[in-house]
This record gives C-alpha cells, structure tokens and sequence, in this order.
C-alpha cells in the first residue's frame, strides 16, 4: 500500500515488457498522517500521472475517502483535474453495502 508515483510507473512498465499491454492507472488514495480517512485522495497525482504517462488514469474516491459521505466531492475533485486532450480519464467507484462500514 506504500508506493511512490516512481513505483506505479515502474509497475506498469513491467506489466507492458511482460507483454500486456492493457494498463490502467488507478489513484485510490495515498497514506498520509492523517487519521480521520482512511487514505487520502491525492488529485495532484491525478494530473501529474495524465501529464506523464499515455496510460488512462482513472481516480476511485469511494476507497480513497473510506467515508460514503466524501465519495460525491471527491468524485467532482477529481473530474476537475486538468484535463490533457490526448489522455483519456474516467471515475472508478466501489459499491458500498452499508452506510456505516467501509468496503
């Protein structure tokens, strides 16, 4: 669960030279100290991975936030990230099956 932006790209990088090449990115939360999420929704990432990679880049904010009340404005944050023509964006979300537990 700790990994660097470097680490995500190496990853992928293998996954490619092992000859798959359907790679998505996925930005599901970063560790921080923060202890009132359970990881933290980083959408610098988001637009730093868009300008970096050809790769899609999607954003999960349901695991990001760990809290369904997050989910709607983390999902308009991240769809404000600046968008770069020739990469292709999309939103991931997980269906949560109660209001008072995390996935």
């Amino acid at each position: 669960m700790v990994a660097t932006v470097a680490d995500l790209l190496r990853s992928a990088h293998v996954i490619l030279n092992n000859g798959n090449p359907n790679v998505i990115l996925c930005e599901r939360g970063i560790r921080t100290f923060e202890t009132a999420m359970r990881n933290t929704f980083d959408a610098a990432g988001i637009a730093f991975l868009k300008q970096v990679t050809h790769h899609p880049v999607i954003a999960d904010p349901s695991h990001a936030a760990g809290h369904h009340e997050l989910v709607q404005a983390l999902t308009a944050c991240s769809s404000r990230c600046t968008p770069i023509p020739t990469r292709h964006g999309a939103m991931a979300s997980s269906r949560w099956t109660s209001r008072n537990s995390t996935p």
